[in-house]
């Protein structure tokens, strides 16, 4: 955009930036963390380019960039904080990258334009509320090497396929996949276009907040 921005940068970490109203940034190869909270708020931000230096994202570092629209992790990233992405309202797609092995608390909360997510074959740990709020989601799609996770019908569970982990935020009718014995904590929270929930028998459990 031809702004010119601020950054504060300490022994390889972002730790914070000014700006002013860059709606595109592409951070320079010295940076090798971008630090907790350092993009909050940036509500101009549209477009960011992350480069393969960086191996970690902080807790709330992009929470409520109500611009950004699209997001390409690079493999680089082992570990991205909780709330990393919250309230990123116009965010429609997410490339996760192949390393990750968490996703953790409220990561992708409320990202009400995320359509589609790929879960790689490295996450081993998906928090209940990572995408609670992602209205627009439509499925779930774990990579086939995956050990932890499966998806079923665009449902997510976990690699037995006993356990209900998440519901996609878009879904209005459910039909619990068969050979489901528990459904997790949160897996319909804040579903607001659900109507129907079809529990085969072999359900015995249901956890807090399911619904």
């Amino acid at each position: 955009s031809g702004v010119d921005i601020d950054l504060e940068i300490q022994n390889g970490v972002l730790k914070s930036v000014n700006l002013k109203e860059a709606e595109i940034v592409e951070l320079p190869t010295n940076i090798t963390s971008i630090g907790d909270k350092v993009f909050r708020y940036c509500r101009s931000l549209k477009c960011i380019t992350i480069p393969s230096t960086v191996t970690s994202i902080g807790n709330y570092a992009f929470e409520y960039c109500n611009s950004l629209t699209n997001i390409s992790i690079p493999d680089s990233v082992k570990s991205i904080g909780y709330c990393a992405f919250a309230e990123c309202s116009s965010l429609k797609e997410v490339l996760l990258p192949k390393g990750i092995e968490c996703i953790d608390f409220h990561t992708f909360a409320n990202c009400r334009s995320l359509e589609n997510i790929f879960i790689p074959s490295r996450v081993s740990s998906i928090d209940a509320s990572a995408f609670t709020g992602c209205m627009s989601l439509r499925a779930f799609d774990v990579d086939w090497d995956n050990k932890y996770y499966i998806d079923v019908d665009g449902f997510l569970l976990d690699s037995s396929g006993e356990t209900f982990v998440a519901s996609p935020g878009s879904v209005t009718n459910a039909v619990i996949p068969s050979g489901v014995k528990k459904i997790g904590e949160q897996a319909f929270w804040e579903n607001i276009f659900l109507k129907d929930v079809v529990i085969p028998n072999g359900v015995t459990n249901i956890g807090d907040k399911t619904f």
